[in-house]
């Protein structure tokens, strides 16, 4: 599916922020809390099997979409800093994995801190 992309200045980004403000505490809906916990699982059984390291790729691009829509923009950036870490490689072992797992930490799994 191809998803059309809208670029806007920077006075236009933060003017739209200042209009409407992330609330200070993020209501994630529970759907996105089961996959992110599900992603934080598959996190832990990754590290040297490539297929999972791209289930793992793939449901956190998901969840990144969702997030986005419920407006909770402080877990999309950490999502989205997860993602820029991680890359799959086939053939490989992740060479971010300590730093994907740092990032994982706190919020986004709970009870992994």
């Amino acid at each position: 599916m191809i998803q059309n992309t809208i670029f806007c200045s920077e006075a236009d980004l933060s003017t739209n922020i200042l209009k409407n403000p992330a609330p200070m505490v993020e209501e994630i809906p529970d759907d996105i809390k089961k996959d992110l916990r599900k992603a934080c699982d598959l996190h832990q059984r990754t590290t040297s099997d490539y297929e999972k390291c791209k289930e793992f790729n793939k449901l956190m691009s998901d969840v990144l979409g969702r997030l986005e829509d419920a407006h909770c923009y402080r877990t999309a950036d950490k999502v989205m800093g997860i993602l820029l870490e991680c890359n799959p490689k086939n053939g490989a072992n992740c060479d971010s994995t300590n730093r994907v797992s740092e990032k994982m930490k706190g919020p986004l799994c709970p009870g992994k801190s």
